[in-house]
């Protein structure tokens, strides 16, 4: 598979990987040519010329096509936004997906592509404040794209994610306290946080499994949520199908 080949070139001499890479290229392009429509060969191919030959431009052409095929895929559109960044083109790519939405106000591809943008622009950030403000924006134009397509999971399962990260913050503050009567005391008063947080993320998983109840990250979350909030009836259920599925 992907995984295999991406092992091979990674180690081999340059000369030798240089070689390859023009190889590789030549078949998954040939491959593409043909009529493929797999999402691996796109991804090899996006490596390839990535990382391989970090020709940035055509690593932008071969991932918009791939998004043409697959526009509601977490991990293409990551990495278109991730090759805009590297080309400092964050900035009109959003003013360019803002106009695709006043044109296309009903395609929740584009609401979606706008919250992974805010998010990676967010991830690039040094201040707090302007990182919180991303992912505000994020969150807004997630649920956008489910406004506007109640069953868009990756839409749903990226908001899950964004509640879950929130989770986490007052999670590791807690843990990271010791046992004096301060640390105690603030334990406690984080305790009551924790809980509406996980409340805030629960509901949201549950709508993400009942869209797809087949993806194990999607099931841990939600067998760990019950967990958390004592709903062990509910986390016993969520866990059969994790083991079925296993």
């Amino acid at each position: 598979g992907a995984d295999a080949i991406l092992i091979i070139l990674a180690g081999v001499s340059d000369d030798l990987a240089s070689e390859l890479y023009d190889e590789a290229k030549n078949y998954f392009y040939k491959a593409i040519e043909l009529g493929s429509v797999e999402k691996d060969i796109r991804l090899i191919l996006l490596y390839v010329v990535a990382t391989g030959q970090n020709l940035t431009e055509e690593a932008l052409s071969i991932v918009r096509d791939a998004r043409v095929i697959y526009p509601s895929d977490n991990e293409l559109a990551r990495q278109e936004i991730n090759i805009l960044i590297q080309l400092d083109r964050s900035e009109e790519a959003t003013v360019n997906l803002v106009k695709a939405i006043e044109a296309e106000p009903s395609d929740p591809n584009l609401y979606f592509t706008l919250g992974i943008l805010h998010e990676e622009i967010g991830l690039k950030l040094d201040s707090k404040a302007e990182k919180d403000k991303r992912i505000e924006l994020a969150r807004q134009a997630y649920t956008d794209a489910i406004n506007v397509d109640p069953n868009y999971y990756n839409a749903h399962y990226n908001l899950g994610v964004l509640a879950m990260t929130e989770v986490n913050i007052y999670i590791k503050k807690q843990n990271a306290l010791g046992y004096s009567k301060e640390d105690l005391k603030r334990a406690d008063e984080l305790e009551p946080i924790i809980q509406e947080k996980l409340s805030i993320a629960l509901p949201l998983w549950e709508t993400t499994v009942s869209l797809k109840d087949d993806e194990l990250p999607a099931l841990e979350t939600l067998a760990y949520l019950y967990t958390m909030k004592k709903m062990l009836d509910k986390a016993e259920n969520i866990q059969a199908k994790i083991e079925a599925l296993k």
